[in-house]
């Protein structure tokens, strides 16, 4: 792959360019909102308010995903490859807003693997491409700073470490994910998941999908990478856990 060279972008109302001032901008506002997540979250642990900030983030998901839906489905906007709420980033923010609401902890896993794992690719290779003056864009920048801040929401503040369980389940539902879009794709000849038969600004070389060939070997690269990605985090979370555990035995009494 390429190394991406940082590029200057003088309309930023209606156009975005991956690799570019505009780029680096807006992954900073998301990792902005992150950190901000993150320290009241730490700050209000021990509070009344710390409840009351779980749902506040947790509704928050709900109520862009609501407008995004709404937004997709108005008749100048509609197009079935984008209106229909299957891509993956978007049903793991129905996830993240249960894990914030409930604090069920399989809602919490596949939070942090589809959220941590996977979402935070959309920061490095944006597939989005219109500016400031477009909802679309909000709405991509908005949605995965919220999923990735909710995975760092629950390392941070709650000291959230995966458990095999959860493990396993991020593995069987991302398996479950791949063989349920790509007969959905074939039938309504959709690429949601980049899981389809098609073609757009997703497979130029600016993303991995783009080095991963044509469907249906794509779709087998990215379940397999996802799979090995996702063991490779639930591993470097264990060893860290190892790690505090030695760190304390060492501490002297």
């Amino acid at each position: 792959m390429t190394p991406p060279v940082l590029t200057t972008n003088t309309d930023w109302m209606h156009q975005f360019e991956p690799n570019s001032t505009f780029h680096l901008v807006s992954v900073a506002g998301c990792l902005l909102y992150v950190a901000v997540c993150a320290a009241l979250g730490r700050w209000w642990r021990d509070r009344p308010e710390a409840r009351s900030l779980d749902l506040f983030l947790g509704w928050s998901l709900i109520f862009v995903q609501l407008y995004a839906f709404a937004w997709r489905w108005l008749p100048d906007n509609f197009e079935l490859h984008e209106a229909l709420p299957l891509q993956l980033c978007r049903i793991v923010s129905w996830i993240c807003a249960i894990a914030l609401i409930t604090r069920a902890q399989w809602a919490i896993g596949i939070a942090f693997f589809w959220g941590f794992g996977l979402s935070t690719m959309g920061f490095f290779t944006p597939v989005i491409r219109t500016g400031l003056a477009s909802p679309e864009y909000w709405l991509f920048w908005m949605a995965h700073a919220q999923i990735v801040g909710t995975s760092v929401y629950f390392i941070v503040v709650d000291g959230w470490t995966p458990r095999r369980r959860d493990w396993v389940i991020g593995l069987l539902v991302s398996l479950a994910y791949v063989l349920f879009i790509v007969p959905v794709n074939l039938l309504l000849r959709t690429d949601y998941g980049f899981l389809g038969a098609g073609h757009s600004i997703a497979y130029d070389k600016s993303t991995l999908a783009g080095h991963l060939g044509e469907f249906p070997l794509r779709a087998l690269w990215i379940l397999l990478l996802a799979e090995v990605w996702l063991t490779f985090l639930f591993l470097m979370a264990r060893l860290v856990q190892l790690i505090k555990r030695a760190r304390k035995r060492a501490v002297p009494a």
